[in-house]
């Protein structure tokens, strides 16, 4: 008996699955089809599967596919016309229009999410297709496409899916759809998708960017924020480098392969304009966690912003600084005791100045510390910064790198002294 060499599903016994299939021979011997009824009772679990619907699961490989054996006899849908069975590994939908197309577990959980045949995609118009990315799976229907895998899943439609297939689909550098489509504000909808986004404004242009550039979108509250709408595309300066989002006269999103992505716009996007097709432009933002409004500090790979209010100054270097100046000690490049400061003083640091911990115990506790030559100095030879290096304002212990110290907390909150990178 077929029950002797094929694992049973759950729930089913020996000795059912026996006597089905015994039942099974004597029912569809001959023409495995019945005439009458255009069904098939199927091993082992009894029930039938019918019509095209049975068509499609031969195709498929019936039983032994990855479908396995059904656990339904055919039902109707909600729309009182298309049919469907429903099977260990999937099911199989069919339409009058569309007809019959198997969808697996991990598709029909994603084509749910639109609620199924009735939502914006409709009836299936393929089975299952792999794409390019492990384990995801793509599958046309009647209103767009469904893009799935076991952990993230997404539909493009309309004027998204055509931009998205006009790129190159999965094989862009975007990557596959990892939401549906979704509302941004009354004038926008967007897909993400796994390395960037697709944006559509209801005068039917598209725009793009990657996941680098469209992290600081977001950040910026994306279209109906304080950039707006995308002007252009994600658009190359270097391929794979320098990437600029231009937002017109409201600003520019910033990207380089090793810093990052860094929103410019107000009086410093101006600045950086005015300098930009000089003989001493700025050169390229360096991506800070420092807010542009109120005092404000901008690094550039040629010099530094600095200014509060309506004033600013740029601080030019003397000769252009390479991007690898800018990483850490211990990674690919060089490094200096300005470019630890530079990439330290953009880790700020939020204090509540009514719940100050006990700044004299902390005193003693450092000093202890730096006199037996301990910790702090491993701590920072661990980072792979120098330890000589300090930055003192008064007497009490700052650590110009982490914001941190008795000290910085005493300037911080007893003197107002908040933007100690306008010390330089």
């Amino acid at each position: 008996m077929r029950s002797d060499v094929i694992e049973l599903p759950e729930g089913v016994s020996k000795e059912k699955a026996d006597q089905l299939e015994v039942a099974e021979a004597r029912l569809n011997e001959g023409a495995r089809l019945m005439a009458a009824t255009g069904c098939e009772a199927m091993w082992p679990t009894g029930f039938s599967v019918c019509g095209r619907i049975l068509d499609a699961y031969r195709q498929v490989g019936g039983q032994l596919s990855w479908l396995g054996p059904p656990k339904s006899n055919e039902l109707t849908n909600p729309d009182g016309v298309g049919k469907r069975s429903e099977f260990v590994g999937g099911a199989i939908y069919w339409h009058p229009d569309t007809g019959a197309y198997a969808v697996t577990l991990d598709g029909l959980r994603q084509w749910g999410t639109l609620n199924w045949e009735s939502g914006p995609l409709g009836y299936p118009t393929s089975g299952p297709m792999d794409t390019n990315y492990p384990l995801t799976q793509r599958q046309t229907f009647q209103g767009g496409d469904n893009y799935y895998n076991p952990l993230t899943g997404g539909a493009v439609w309309g004027d998204i899916k055509q931009r998205y297939e006009e790129l190159g689909g999965s094989n862009h550098a975007i990557g596959i759809p990892i939401t549906n489509e979704l509302p941004s504000g009354t004038e926008y909808f967007y897909n993400n998708f796994s390395n960037g986004t697709i944006s559509w404004r209801n005068d039917r242009q598209t725009r793009f960017m990657y996941l680098a550039t469209q992290r600081v979108w977001d950040a910026l509250g994306r279209e109906t924020g304080r950039l707006g709408f995308p002007e252009a595309d994600e658009t190359p300066e270097v391929s794979g480098l320098f990437h600029v989002v231009n937002f017109a006269e409201r600003g520019v999103i910033a990207w380089n392969g090793i810093l990052g992505a860094r929103e410019l716009y107000g009086d410093v996007y101006s600045l950086w304009l005015q300098y930009q097709n000089t003989d001493t432009p700025l050169g390229w933002p360096i991506p800070s966690l420092t807010s542009l409004n109120e005092s404000l500090e901008q690094e550039f790979t040629r010099g530094v912003v600095l200014g509060s209010g309506d004033a600013l100054t740029w601080i030019p270097d003397d000769e252009e600084r390479s991007l690898e100046d800018f990483l850490p000690i211990g990674s690919s490049g060089s490094s200096s005791s300005s470019q630890e400061m530079t990439l330290f003083s953009q880790r700020a640091q939020y204090v509540d100045c009514k719940n100050l911990p006990d700044l004299d115990e902390q005193r003693k506790t450092e000093n202890n510390i730096e006199k037996n030559g301990g910790p702090i100095k491993k701590e920072y030879s661990s980072r792979g910064f120098p330890t000589e290096f300090r930055f003192v304002v008064r007497k009490g212990h700052y650590d110009r790198y982490r914001n941190e110290g008795w000290g910085y907390l005493k300037n911080y909150c007893k003197h107002n002294f908040a933007n100690h990178a306008m010390a330089e």
